[in-house]
């Protein structure tokens, strides 16, 4: 059994403090740190894929609350966040991805003790299904025999896919937000309260400015205005509109899959394994019109996705 150790710190202090009868001032500072050493190992996933996960966030927040008068409580915050964090893989060499739980291989001719091809009373090749953990080892046994790539392929090994992701490591962000929000309690009647409100949301990184967004909220105490101060049953019904705010996530991939920042080359059916081609390699291939050679492979078109 893998242990994988996680190390979490949380700091958050919190100060009240009163300016005079009608102000307050809150303050408050949260400080989180999470490391997460050997994260992403399970599974199908050796200790070779594991990375450590390192995450620190700030959040400072202030509130001030003003009492105007008996009927009206004004309420103003402010808050800054800001979290930084990084993965650092535990190798920074290829990964070799056998996907051994299912068929993966398709068709490939059986072969006998020699690594021939098994035929028929045709004289035709006999096909059976292989998983890709057989497709592997294929492989592996046909490069060890001196075997060019396109006699191992025939012979159902080769690899099936070739990824590659190249560009900018980092990543950075930034977002404001403003939201502002009047609402006032009215008694209708005794026993009938009409609340109404309105908020206005807006924000950096998207287009839309008109977020407005109306409340309206219902309070009935049925037989309250016959003389009881304190009705057993209330009824309240309401009606709003809410937006949800555009997270800063969302930015962030939209920054690292702009076809700039990050680049990501996919092969079919290489022939170059084990060896892997460089990023300067695949970047200067990724206008061919129709196929770029790597190695013994003039089949494949590097295609940036």
């Amino acid at each position: 059994m893998f242990r994988i150790p996680q190390r979490r710190v949380i700091f958050s202090p919190r100060v009240d403090h009163q300016l005079n009868p009608k102000n307050t001032l809150t303050v408050r500072y949260s400080f989180t740190h999470a490391d997460i050493a050997d994260a992403g190992i399970g599974s199908f996933n050796l200790v070779s894929q594991g990375y450590d996960s390192l995450s620190k966030s700030q959040t400072l927040q202030a509130t001030e609350t003003a009492v105007i008068n008996d009927r009206t409580i004004s309420e103003t915050a402010f808050q800054y966040n800001r979290t930084v964090g990084t993965t650092t893989p535990n190798t920074l060499g290829p990964a070799l991805q056998v996907l051994g739980s299912f068929i993966g291989g398709g068709l490939a001719p059986e072969v006998d003790g020699n690594c021939q091809p098994v035929l028929d009373a045709n004289g035709n090749p006999v096909l059976s299904n292989i998983s890709s953990i057989e497709r592997y080892q294929r492989t592996l046994l046909l490069q060890n025999m001196g075997l060019s790539p396109g006699q191992i392929r025939a012979l159902g090994g080769g690899a099936s896919q070739f990824t590659l992701s190249a560009g900018s490591p980092t990543i950075f962000a930034g977002q404001f937000d403003l939201g502002v929000f009047v609402g006032d309690d009215w008694r209708v009647r005794p026993n009938l309260t009409l609340s109404l409100g309105l908020r206005y949301e807006t924000q950096t990184n998207i287009h839309d400015r008109r977020d407005f967004a109306p409340r309206v909220g219902l309070a009935w105490a049925p037989g309250g205005a016959s003389g009881k101060p304190n009705p057993k049953t209330v009824i309240r019904a309401g009606f709003g509109m809410f937006y949800d705010r555009f997270a800063l996530a969302n930015t962030v991939t939209a920054l690292r899959y702009n076809g700039q920042v990050q680049q990501r080359y996919v092969i079919a059916n290489p022939d170059f394994f084990p060896t892997a081609p460089s990023v300067a390699t695949l970047a200067s291939s990724e206008r061919c019109p129709h196929q770029v050679a790597f190695g013994n492979s003039a089949r494949n078109c590097v295609r940036p996705t």
